[in-house]
């Protein structure tokens, strides 16, 4: 090599090493270099790619209240076709009449706000479920008519009265004082009181207490100790000057068997 190639040669490497000093001086425009990001730059490996998590509520058990509202009914005591004339009070009275008819019972209030009531004779229950089926002839507004319950004479009993405009009330007549247990409220379920109406009216007696029913649809409880025994019967009454007639059949009395249990008992639910 000559001494002219030589001294070019040198004078290239010392060049390229001023620009390298240069790119790496302070005050330089490019960037240092970050390790960090360096890192970050390297990709992550996904292994199992997210879904999203739905939140869970609880739910809670709940208790649902079941009780039997005519608990322990047992044989039948007494069904009554009404072809018997002589087991019950019939006649003209100073308020109306009482009669039989075709396999019913026949109430025919005349005077104004009269009322009449028809016993039948025997037997006489404690402990029962008392059932029957009404049908109002004529019968308005507060008119009202139902069952008679543990009667110990002609002034003393029960009466669960269904009124003409859908109430329902039992009140305790004794020496003709009507005093209200349960005063009037409206009739739970459906059931047409009126003309053209057959509802069904049952009560439930076992010692102190009372339950009625409207169309085997719960009323209401009643507690009392008057009359803890007596005869059964049926009862109208007009609230007015208008003449009420209502007729009875199907007159069914069962026992209650055993001691019924009467509180709530709790139902546990998963609600699934």
């Amino acid at each position: 090599m000559s001494i002219n190639s030589s001294i070019k040669a040198l004078v290239s490497w010392t060049a390229l090493i001023a620009l390298v000093a240069c790119m790496q001086a302070p005050g330089s425009n490019l960037p240092p270099v970050d390790s960090t990001q360096a890192a970050s730059s390297t990709p992550t490996i996904v292994w199992f790619l997210p879904t999203e998590t739905p939140t869970l509520t609880p739910i809670p058990a709940t208790l649902t209240p079941t009780l039997e509202q005519k608990p322990n009914l047992g044989d039948v005591l007494l069904s009554d076709d009404f072809t018997k004339p002589a087991v019950w009070l019939l006649g003209r009275f100073d308020g109306g009449s009482i009669a039989l008819g075709l396999n019913e019972i026949s109430l025919a209030v005349s005077a104004p706000e009269a009322a009449l009531a028809s016993f039948r004779q025997e037997p006489t229950f404690s402990n029962f479920y008392y059932e029957v089926t009404a049908s109002p002839n004529l019968c308005v507004g507060r008119d009202a008519y139902g069952l008679i319950v543990r009667a110990t004479s002609f002034t003393d009993f029960y009466a669960f009265l269904l009124s003409c405009d859908g109430m329902v009330r039992i009140e305790r007549d004794k020496a003709s004082e009507r005093i209200p247990l349960q005063d009037w409220v409206p009739v739970a379920g459906q059931v047409t009181p009126d003309i053209g109406g057959t509802p069904k009216l049952g009560v439930w007696a076992y010692g102190r207490e009372m339950r009625f029913f409207v169309n085997d649809v719960y009323q209401f409880t009643v507690v009392d100790p008057a009359f803890p025994r007596g005869l059964i019967g049926f009862y109208a009454r007009s609230a007015g000057a208008n003449a009420v007639t209502v007729n009875f059949s199907k007159l069914e009395v069962r026992e209650i068997s055993g001691i019924p249990i009467t509180q709530t008992t709790p139902s546990p639910t998963s609600g699934e």
